[in-house]
């Protein structure tokens, strides 16, 4: 194992384990964690954020208050905003719902009153399996088959392989859901909401252009059909100019640290020729 190698192992597994011991102690606290998967908070929380409850007393919520909870005759966990107390009672609302939740919680309902919440974290909860199995992976495919010449380029392969399938698989980066698609007077509205990292662009085919922050929910519209006599729209990133250097740059990284490595090392035919014996004349 290489000394960069082993360096990203152990900061690895020290994250890992320090999170796992912070798990513990909220867990044995009563604390209650939550990875938003809708939509329903808006930019306050939007898909991806990470939700920290911890138990508090029925008599110290508010009107506003953020809370866990699961509704009646549900096991589903929902993070929504307190709007009315009444007698032992409560009911809550989802920021972009338009009408509160169709439910009343009672004490006995509640998972705890939110105590943190930390938008994007979710994502990196979520793709941790892939990296600890692609990052085990990798390390017993480079240790038993690689020589140790290009033990760090594949090292930086195999990391670039694992957080490519892992942003494959979740997608977290450009996102959104269609709420509603309406019609009328051969006009098409569609409303979407970001649900990724960056910030995006919903475009209407021949229509109008709307810039959504992740949460964000907002009307794209458009009287243009094709053939087939749909109404289209997409997405795209919307990115300022430095976000999109950020990026460049990390995509990058692997060919830059390999490149470094490579003008680091002796050529090959130094590394691998032995030292001449000489006689020393008496």
């Amino acid at each position: 194992m290489t000394r960069a190698t082993r360096i990203v192992w152990v900061g690895f597994a020290a994250v890992v384990a320090g999170l796992s011991i912070a798990a513990a102690v909220i867990w044995l606290l009563g604390g209650r964690w939550f990875i938003i998967q809708t939509p329903s908070m808006a930019e306050y929380a939007p898909v991806g954020t990470f939700v920290l409850g911890m138990p508090a007393p029925f008599s110290t919520l508010r009107v506003g208050q953020m809370i866990l909870f699961h509704p009646p005759g549900n096991t589903e966990t929902y993070f929504h905003r307190i709007v009315s107390l009444d007698q032992g009672t409560l009911n809550t609302k989802g920021d972009l719902n338009g009408a509160p939740d169709p439910w009343t919680l009672h004490a006995s309902d509640l998972v705890g009153a939110e105590a943190l919440h930390v938008v994007g974290l979710g994502w990196l909860f979520e793709a941790l399996p892939f990296l600890l199995v692609g990052g085990l992976l990798t390390w017993l495919v480079v240790r038993t088959y690689v020589r140790p010449l290009w033990k760090f380029p594949a090292s930086i392969l195999g990391w670039s392989l694992v957080i490519s399938v892992a942003a494959y698989i979740l997608k977290p980066f450009v996102r959104a859901v269609l709420i509603t698609k309406t019609v009328t007077h051969d006009q098409a509205t569609f409303a979407v909401v970001s649900t990724g990292l960056f910030d995006i662009q919903a475009h209407a085919a021949h229509g109008t252009t709307r810039a959504l922050r992740p949460g964000q929910l907002g009307s794209v519209h458009t009287s243009w059909q094709n053939l087939e006599g749909q109404y289209l729209a997409d997405l795209a990133p919307h990115l300022s100019s430095w976000q999109w250097g950020v990026i460049i740059v990390a995509v990058l990284a692997p060919v830059l640290l390999c490149t470094g490595y490579a003008l680091r090392r002796p050529p090959a035919d130094t590394a691998m020729s032995p030292t001449p014996l000489t006689n020393d004349p008496e």
